[in-house]
């Protein structure tokens, strides 16, 4: 199957809207029909896929409303290894009582979402990573809560309720500032049930609370991280931590207040220095090569 450009991907919103008035500011619904994700995995691609899968930590898990299901539940432990075989009868029975799958970085082990998550990195300079989620009956197993990162969300098969919430905390970047259920000033701005198809654009901050509500539902989340202030800042630090002995030099903590301003005005000084718009080209030069994998030439080897 060939993957959409991105521009296909978003259709009939165009890239340059989407850039200036939805990323990052407002959630987009995408209407589509079944065949707009033919590229991605279905469910007989997860059958094939887990009759030899090991699954490492964290990566395959299933969840309740009232919590996640221990791993040793669905998982034959490979002995000597942190990873585990499925236990099919197990999940099946699970998921017919109303459990969720999650697949986590299936862009690892399914080709069409891998080529899909590197369409998604390359058109929006984003690191992109796609979970899989499978339920067979109604649920609503996470709460309200919102993520450090923008979301695109492909409903594969089934349909998905989507209720979401204007934002109380504005650009997330960790991961313990994502709950919000039990907050009570949250606002519902809109509430979309996707079907296959169907697409959702979700900027991060955005509270949220999917929930299967017709029977069988399976979705793909594309999950994309770009940098922030706090990342060039960082790789600036890093710099100075390599460069600069002043700025590796301790804090005066017992010497004088003028001392200390001293200090401060220096270590100002050395900061902006970097913090210039060159260091920021330098910066997105680096952390474009990053982005996508390069291919490994591999020298033949002899029979």
């Amino acid at each position: 199957m060939i993957t959409p450009t991105f521009a296909e991907f978003i259709k009939p919103t165009s890239p340059a809207d989407f850039l200036t008035s939805y990323r990052g500011r407002s959630p987009l619904y995408i209407p589509g029909s079944p065949s707009r994700y033919e590229s991605l995995p279905k469910i007989q691609d997860l059958n094939k896929m887990f009759l030899s899968f090991k699954s490492f930590p964290g990566v395959f898990r299933m969840s309740r409303p009232q919590g996640p299901i221990p791993l040793d539940k669905i998982l034959f432990p490979i002995p000597n290894s942190s990873r585990g075989f499925i236990k099919t009868q197990a999940v099946e029975q699970y998921l017919q009582a109303g459990a969720t799958l999650v697949l986590e970085s299936c862009e690892s082990y399914l080709e069409g979402a891998q080529a899909m998550s590197a369409m998604l990195s390359k058109a929006l300079l984003a690191r992109v990573h796609a979970g899989l989620f499978l339920v067979y009956e109604p649920e609503q197993p996470c709460g309200v809560h919102w993520d450090n990162y923008d979301m695109f969300i492909c409903q594969l098969a089934g349909s998905k309720k989507w209720p979401l919430y204007r934002p109380v905390y504005q650009n997330p970047i960790f991961a313990r500032e994502r709950k919000g259920g039990k907050r009570q000033d949250l606002e519902l701005v809109d509430e979309l049930t996707l079907r296959a198809g169907d697409g959702l654009y979700v900027p991060r901050g955005w509270p949220h609370n999917p929930a299967a509500t017709e029977g069988p539902s399976m979705h793909i989340s594309f999950a994309m991280a770009t940098p922030t202030g706090a990342d060039l800042l960082e790789w600036i630090r890093d710099d100075l931590s390599e460069t600069s002995p002043e700025f590796r030099a301790d804090l005066p903590l017992l010497l004088t207040t003028d001392t200390k301003l001293q200090f401060a005005a220096r270590l100002r000084e050395l900061i902006l220095e970097r913090l210039s718009l060159d260091s920021i080209e330098q910066y997105c030069k680096s952390y474009k090569s990053t982005l996508l994998p390069q291919p490994l030439e591999l020298p033949e080897l002899r029979e």
